[in-house]
């Protein structure tokens, strides 16, 4: 009996986590676990950074951390699992689409090359260029990946973002 082999490319993703109601850093070091899971390679992810919202006002300060993860399955299969993690930790979205506080916040920024734009998908992230802190932390591990829209390294963003509300860098030592 003759067995086949399979030749499964694994898609580069970056994922951007946020978080800004409850307890945002168990959030956040729960869903790095969570995508370590999914990854097929070596979860890479950036330190946490903290921001005010954006989009919206909220006296909660929000943590983002950026995460490149490996799945070989189509985006809207990460899409799916993705949205099922955020509501395993009580994450509800609302049907306006409107800004509010969350628990757990799991965006798909970039998927290698791939440029998706689909009802409940669209990818490259459709702000990500206007979001310091989207920026800044996807900066920290994937600096030199380039938009496949606009043709510019993420750190080409970050330096250029029109966005001025301060990110920084936390220091959990």
């Amino acid at each position: 009996m003759a067995f086949e082999q399979f030749n499964i490319k694994m898609t580069r993703y970056l994922i951007l986590a946020g978080s800004n109601s409850g307890d945002r850093l168990h959030y956040l070091k729960q869903a790095a676990i969570s995508l370590q899971q999914l990854s097929e390679n070596n979860l890479i992810s950036s330190g946490i950074y903290e921001s005010k919202a954006w989009g919206f006002n909220s006296t909660n300060y929000f943590l983002n951390q950026a995460h490149l993860i490996f799945f070989s399955s189509d985006p809207q299969k990460l899409l799916s699992i993705l949205l099922k993690i955020e509501k395993s930790f009580c994450r509800t979205r609302n049907l306006e689409r409107t800004y509010q506080d969350r628990t757990l916040d799991l965006d798909i920024l970039l998927a290698e090359n791939l440029i998706i734009c689909e009802e409940n998908l669209t990818i490259p992230h459709p702000l990500m260029q206007f979001r310091k802190f989207a920026l800044k932390p996807s900066a920290e591990i994937a600096p030199m990946w380039i938009h496949p829209v606009l043709g510019k390294s993420i750190e080409e963003l970050l330096l250029t973002c029109p966005d001025h509300i301060p990110v920084h860098l936390l220091d959990f030592k």
